[in-house]
């Protein structure tokens, strides 16, 4: 008896062995499965912002295309000309002592007067008129000129922000 006892002992600690060897084996399967799910979803996250982004740019010049379809008028443009000039006009009484500095919201601005300075490109945005003019630094001046309406007053064309550019020249 006690032989056989000893027989099925020997048996079941074999049958055990086996039993945790595959168990390692199918563990150690699972780990590389994982392994290569956990890769394959950074991947596809890494896609997925990088689609994002995309679409994300996408519908931004979607709807810088949608703004430049927009007909400028030439009433307009002529008249946000005026508005700009009457703008400098008031900022810079002596155009003589430029450079000039201005303020529009809470940014200063230089202003180096350049006599002939003239519009050389433009562009309608979203109901604004923005014109590039030319400055002897090596940046020229973008100027941004909208639609304001005060009070009971009829709307008029104004000076809005401006932005340093690259100097076309």
């Amino acid at each position: 008896m006690l032989l056989a006892f000893l027989v099925t002992a020997i048996i079941d600690n074999l049958s055990v062995s086996n039993s945790a060897d595959e168990l390692k084996k199918e563990n150690a399967a699972l780990e590389k499965q994982i392994l290569a799910v956990e890769e394959l979803i950074e991947e596809n996250t890494f896609v997925i912002n990088e689609n994002k982004e995309l679409i994300e740019k996408n519908e931004h010049l979607n709807n810088e295309v949608e703004g430049l379809k927009e007909p400028i008028k030439y009433e307009d443009f002529m008249d946000s000309l005026n508005a700009l000039e009457d703008f400098l006009s008031y900022v810079i009484k002596n155009r003589n002592d430029c450079p000039c500095y201005m303020y529009i919201g809470n940014h200063q601005y230089e202003w180096i007067h350049k006599p002939l300075a003239k519009p050389y490109a433009f562009r309608q945005e979203k109901g604004k008129i923005y014109l590039a003019y030319e400055s002897p630094e090596y940046y020229d001046y973008e100027w941004v000129i909208g639609k304001y309406k005060e009070g009971n007053a009829p709307e008029r064309w104004s000076v809005e922000d401006i932005k340093y550019i690259k100097n076309a020249n």
